[in-house]
């Protein structure tokens, strides 16, 4: 069966979780399932760092309409009929001869957002949902959301099919640990690690409050986007000379932050997977958590977790980790767990999954 692949989510961001999660699938789909599978891109430049490692042989360009108009509207080309239309962000075909499928990551909007934003965001990927043959969940906290938040879909196909990890992560040796630039600053001390989106319910401030109230030895080390003078500000204020940048740095630079740090702090309020804690497990990085959302589904029982923003339980937890007999047991098993999560696995679910849901229509 034919399968049309819209790859617009590369085309409204830089970065983040539903870029790793499409990237990983899409060069899948372009290496093992070329024959069948198409990719629509709109006629628009992209800043995204997933995209420009991907290939892709059958491309199709929407090309009638700017990107501000054509991310909230469905697709604007005509396919085959019988074939399949999976979007990469809430869009969907209008033919009645094409099965669409959509993957929903969280629920950040519905549990975050107000006013016009969330209401533009909530008819879009209400329409979706609508529409879709078939549900993809990334997990079953985020099903559950689904089920919350649109009650009335109960009868649609809906599957939870996990996220997997890049196999860019793994343990390193000293020696291969010296390339990383910061290598020298991060041995020195002990460097907890905050990676990605800064937004109100990753709770970024309450991660520096953290880091403060730790003996001087610690520091943060920040992974994402240029930090905004605000937080500039809350870190001199609160953790002069006691945090490093790293910026945005690609996978390979990751795996050195992961295998270098004392820790993740990972105080996030929400989480519809939580790539971040998979990645350090296989690095050999223990987790500090909130216990929340999807947290403990992806994090098993191998994370220090916390219920609610609770400084003293998340410093005690951090201190806890200087214990050696510990830490070793703790990280072994964590990236034991990891091995369960793969992109490979996923990939394979969401095939037999489309197979699943079209299976009448083939017949």
């Amino acid at each position: 069966m034919e399968k049309y692949f819209d790859n617009i989510l590369f085309y409204l961001q830089r970065s983040g979780g539903g870029s790793v999660y499409w990237g990983e699938l899409m060069r899948r789909f372009s290496e093992r399932d070329a024959g069948e599978s198409h990719f629509i891109q709109p006629k628009a430049t992209s800043q995204n760092i997933v995209l420009p490692t991907l290939e892709f042989q059958r491309v199709m360009v929407e090309k009638y309409l700017p990107l501000r108009l054509l991310r909230y509207l469905p697709l604007s080309v005509s396919l085959p009929e019988g074939s399949i239309f999976h979007s990469s962000y809430y869009r969907y075909c209008t033919q009645k001869s094409v099965a669409n499928f959509v993957t929903v990551h969280d629920f950040i909007y519905e549990h975050f957002r107000s006013g016009l934003v969330r209401s533009v965001h909530k008819r879009q990927k209400s329409a979706a949902i609508h529409n879709a043959k078939g549900i993809v969940c990334i997990s079953n906290s985020t099903k559950k959301d689904l089920l919350k938040f649109y009650p009335h879909i109960k009868s649609k196909e809906i599957k939870v099919i996990y996220n997997g990890v890049s196999e860019d992560f793994s343990r390193l040796t000293e020696d291969q640990l010296k390339k990383f630039e910061f290598y020298g600053e991060m041995r020195q001390n002990k460097h907890l690690l905050f990676i990605g989106h800064r937004t109100s319910y990753k709770n970024f401030g309450f991660a520096v409050n953290v880091v403060a109230a730790l003996p001087h030895e610690y520091k943060l080390a920040i992974v994402g986007n240029k930090l905004m003078p605000a937080e500039l500000d809350l870190l001199e204020k609160t953790l002069k000379g006691r945090y490093l940048f790293l910026g945005n740095i690609n996978n390979t630079g990751l795996n050195y932050a992961y295998n270098l740090a004392e820790a993740l702090l990972y105080p996030s309020s929400y989480e519809g997977f939580g790539i971040p804690i998979l990645e350090a497990y296989r690095s050999g990085c223990p987790v500090v958590a909130q216990n929340i959302s999807a947290i403990p589904e992806i994090a098993g029982e191998f994370s220090l977790l916390v219920d609610g923003l609770d400084k003293e339980a998340f410093i005690n937890h951090i201190i806890s980790l200087q214990n050696s007999n510990l830490r070793p047991d703790f990280t072994e098993a964590a990236h034991d767990w990891s091995l369960k999560f793969s992109w490979d696995n996923c990939y394979n679910e969401l095939n037999e999954f489309y197979d699943y849901c079209t299976r009448n229509l083939q017949e």
